[in-house]
């Protein structure tokens, strides 16, 4: 699993658990919840694409993704319910790094936790994300916001974000030494002062940039060259000419390529 997914929010979560000594998990639309290292095929299942089978079966039968990955917990895929985690060890803390869809798609699982289990809860997405949460889960996310952009070492892409702020939560703040309150008051003061950087509709990257952005919505785009290159331009928000985008996703695909021959 943890060499299934590429691109740098992974690559930023691998960094987080290495330091910490902890397990890395993924909440797949497909497996479930499932630890870095288990055994994975390449598949192509997201409600995140309109056209994908699975957001076509969600809304045929009125599902919500929540729906569907309490549905996948119950029939006993992947590892179980995040909540689980909390009932396996009953100290340290438990980082969830996830974009809006998914805070979306896990947050009953989440409000399953125990309430006087919650402080061990650290939540890390974007402002979307935040909004979106309820009452009872919202203390739990860090403070985050597009001021993480102008830290040095830490700027990156609305695709990459949360693994960013994990990052920068654990190196920089030492926050996985901190209580809940405590945490988000410094992630605040880290910030404060500092200005959104301003970005235009269409940011200009380096090809192994825009190929690490590829990397990371791969598998949730089925590899495709139409559905990435509209990921790429309307919801990364990132100008790449088609010309130049085709060659970046052969490249990629070469690499997806030779790690299934390798197999």
């Amino acid at each position: 699993m943890r060499y299934l997914y590429l691109g740098r929010s992974v690559a930023e979560a691998i960094k987080v658990s290495d330091t910490l000594g902890a397990n890395l998990y993924v909440a797949s639309a497909g497996l479930g919840l499932a630890h870095a290292l288990d055994p994975a095929p390449s598949y192509d299942l997201t409600f995140a694409d309109p056209a994908n089978s699975l957001a076509r079966c969600l809304v045929e039968h009125g599902w919500t993704p929540a729906d569907w990955w309490m549905a996948l917990t119950r029939a006993g895929v992947g590892r179980g319910p995040i909540a689980s985690l909390f009932q396996n060890s009953s100290s340290g803390l438990v980082f969830v790094a996830l974009p809006a869809a998914y805070v979306d798609m896990i947050s009953a699982d989440l409000l399953a936790v125990p309430e006087r289990q919650r402080e061990r809860l650290r939540l890390f997405t974007s402002a979307a994300g935040q909004r979106a949460l309820g009452a009872a889960l919202r203390p739990c996310a860090l403070p985050y916001d597009e001021r993480l952009e102008t830290v040095s070492g830490y700027a990156g892409t609305r695709t990459d974000f949360p693994q960013r702020a994990l990052r920068h939560f654990v190196d920089v703040i030492g926050g996985h030494q901190l209580g809940l309150a405590d945490g988000a008051e410094r992630v605040a003061g880290a910030l404060e002062g500092l200005q959104p950087r301003a970005v235009s509709s269409g940011t200009k990257l380096t090809d192994e940039a825009i190929a690490d952005v590829l990397r990371t919505a791969w598998d949730v785009h089925g590899g495709s060259s139409t559905r990435l290159l509209r990921y790429l331009r309307h919801e990364a928000r990132i100008a790449c000419e088609q010309k130049r985008f085709r060659g970046i996703w052969y490249a990629v695909k070469g690499e997806y390529d030779n790690k299934e021959s390798a197999v």
